[in-house]
């Protein structure tokens, strides 16, 4: 029964379950969280840990799910920015065409928005946060890189219109959309991504 049950069991656990495991220790979380709150001690970073105990192997936590989604972005946005190269990538419903590409109230308004509607309209929208966990220099505003989820192989060009402000890349919702064609990222709320940066 154990030999069938190999075979189904990766489908079915996560493959960020370290614990009772197949080829993996929990030890390896511990030596990550270890690593972030070194890392965030060395360099000053201002944020918060959460640690959530639960009491029993294989408990249940049964919650409100918008309180899971709000404990999930604290976790990963504000803690894993970037992990092994990787991104942590959200969305947010700029709806850019909507608003008819008015910069108002972002944070590269006061650089961007005199450009013409052409400008502002070429490419979706994204907010950014620099890997090395330093504010968005003014400079990279109008400026675009290239998003590729890593799980998809996707990529979609983006331009800076504001900055994040708990880090990583907040991708306007189409854009997100685009390369989540797996449907993982949705579904996670969240996605890994590298990108770089490209002319526009």
């Amino acid at each position: 029964m154990s030999s069938r049950l190999k075979k189904i069991l990766p489908k079915l656990i996560s493959e960020n379950q370290n614990g009772f495991t197949a080829g993996k220790d929990i030890m390896d979380s511990i030596f990550l969280v270890s690593e972030v709150l070194h890392s965030m001690f060395k360099d000053k970073v201002k944020g918060m840990a959460i640690k959530l105990d639960v009491s029993k192997d294989y408990d249940r936590l049964f919650m409100a799910s918008k309180l899971v989604r709000w404990i999930a972005i604290c976790f990963f946005v504000a803690s894993i920015l970037c992990v092994n190269g990787e991104t942590l990538t959200t969305s947010t419903p700029y709806d850019s065409a909507g608003r008819n590409y008015d910069l108002g109230g972002l944070f590269c308004a006061t650089i961007d928005s005199n450009q013409t509607l052409e400008f502002r309209s070429e490419y979706l929208w994204t907010a950014y946060y620099d890997q090395a966990g330093q504010p968005m220099e003014l400079s990279l505003c109008g400026t675009c890189i290239q998003v590729t989820n890593d799980s998809t192989d996707k990529n979609v060009i983006v331009r800076i219109v504001d900055q994040c402000q708990n880090g990583g890349l907040v991708l306007e919702t189409d854009a997100f959309n685009a390369i989540d064609k797996d449907g993982k990222g949705k579904h996670d709320g969240h996605m890994l991504t590298t990108y770089k940066f490209v002319g526009c």
